[in-house]
């Protein structure tokens, strides 16, 4: 009986070191650091997230971690770097002449601001389109040397037409000949393709 009883506690201890053994990485009180391995690694991509797992080379310890996915990542043209979709595109051939005018008659115009190139790019993620555009104030009802402020609307619009956002980009201390450079900010969803559109102004 003695010899049963005797066994039987060489078993539980035998248990009991294989459990604290199998723990003991993960116990802060052992003094063990993990050392992890990467054993699953599937990369993100413009529109999929990505993922990871990580294992302690000396345990069985493991945890995972989600790569948020890429976004696009328009070019100067608005065609993604990565995958080629077209995020963006202009609706006007450039260069164009855009004006800023009083009231509804079209000839009461303050100034004019033409545009040479237009370019894109996003913030990380890709939800933020960044729109840039290049040119310069040709004119000014105060003269050459009047400051009244070139202003163009930029709208933007999904693929099915409707406008989903517009920002108004001005200078208020342009003299004509200077260079107008101004950029503006969108939302964008990576699924979609959208059209930007750059408008004359009027209050």
């Amino acid at each position: 009986m003695k010899g049963i009883i005797f066994i039987r506690s060489l078993l539980f201890l035998t248990c009991i070191s294989l459990i604290l053994a199998l723990c003991a990485c993960q116990t802060s009180d052992a003094g063990h650091t993990h050392s992890y391995i990467t054993i699953e690694a599937v990369n993100p991509t413009c529109l999929s997230s990505g993922r990871r797992t990580y294992q302690c080379a000396d345990c069985e310890y493991f945890f995972k971690e989600t790569i948020p996915a890429r976004g696009h990542n328009p070019d100067s043209t608005g065609k993604c770097t990565e995958c080629g979709h077209q995020l963006v595109k202009l609706s006007d051939k450039l260069p164009i002449t855009i004006s800023y005018t009083w009231g509804t008659n079209p000839d009461n115009i303050y100034t004019r601001v033409n545009i040479t190139a237009v370019s894109f790019s996003s913030k990380p993620y890709g939800s933020t389109l960044i729109v840039t555009l290049n040119g310069k104030k040709t004119y000014d009802y105060k003269g050459d040397v009047g400051t009244t402020a070139a202003r163009v609307l930029v709208v933007i619009k999904d693929s099915k037409g409707s406008v989903v956002g517009s920002k108004e980009l001005y200078d208020m201390h342009l003299v004509v000949g200077q260079a107008f450079q101004k950029s503006a900010e969108f939302n964008v969803s990576p699924d979609e393709t959208y059209t930007i559109e750059l408008r004359d102004h009027s209050v």
